[in-house]
């Protein structure tokens, strides 16, 4: 088997009410999360993503900033942040941080912390594992099949802030597979209040954290102990 985490979907997605024209504009985001003084020129990559259509769904068009070591993307009610570089995490942080500070008055109201891996190859041994006891041969035959299970996590394994203690998060862990690829999706889900509480969040290095907890689970569950890594 072979497994990829697609970062080409959002590592982190932080929910509210975003200005998305500050968020999109690309002077506010020169200014602001790169330091580009006024009247300085700086290229940004934008590229525009979705209206895919699939099996079943249609995704919606969104255009995402690229940065050296990160990408982001506000479409009002989600800010998206993207990893380009899982070893060099800092400058995606220092960017949720500044805006945070910027936009103080931003309702946030929950964040996750996303890992979609994507595996090709033999993998008759994961499809088994999604079976259940329903018989629909009669009906006709299955093209693809899905299960999402809602796990909460353990008070061992949360993520502790000063000020705000332990994070209740929920895994919505997401098998689907339409047996030429197996998806396996991790949504670490955190309700939160308040924008004030991004700089303690980001501060515990949570995208790696929360990594580390779905790489046990590729492996115990699943047998997968290397998986590569895939950016835009």
């Amino acid at each position: 088997m072979v497994a990829t985490i697609d970062f080409k979907n959002p590592t982190m997605v932080i929910v509210g009410h975003w200005n998305s024209a500050i968020l999109n504009e690309p002077g506010w985001i020169a200014k602001h999360l790169l330091d580009v003084p006024d009247g300085q020129q700086v290229d940004l990559q934008a590229i525009v993503v979705g209206n895919q259509v699939g099996p079943s769904h249609v995704a919606p068009e969104k255009q995402i900033w690229l940065f050296d070591q990160y990408g982001i993307c506000c479409s009002g009610q989600r800010l998206e942040m993207y990893t380009r570089d899982l070893d060099n995490l800092e400058p995606l942080y220092l960017a949720t941080s500044k805006i945070s500070q910027k936009l103080p008055h931003t309702p946030v109201r929950a964040i996750g912390i996303n890992f979609n891996v994507k595996i090709n190859g033999d993998f008759a041994a994961i499809t088994a594992l999604l079976e259940t006891n329903e018989s629909f041969d009669l009906l006709g035959t299955i093209r693809s099949t899905e299960r999402t299970d809602s796990i909460e996590i353990g008070n061992e394994n949360l993520i502790e802030i000063d000020g705000f203690g332990r994070v209740q998060t929920t895994l919505n862990l997401t098998r689907k597979s339409d047996f030429a690829q197996v998806e396996i999706n991790f949504n670490y889900h955190s309700p939160v209040q308040g924008i004030e509480f991004l700089d303690g969040f980001v501060g515990k290095d949570p995208i790696a954290h929360w990594r580390s907890r779905a790489m046990t689970i590729l492996s115990d569950c699943y047998d997968l102990t290397e998986v590569a890594s895939e950016y835009f």
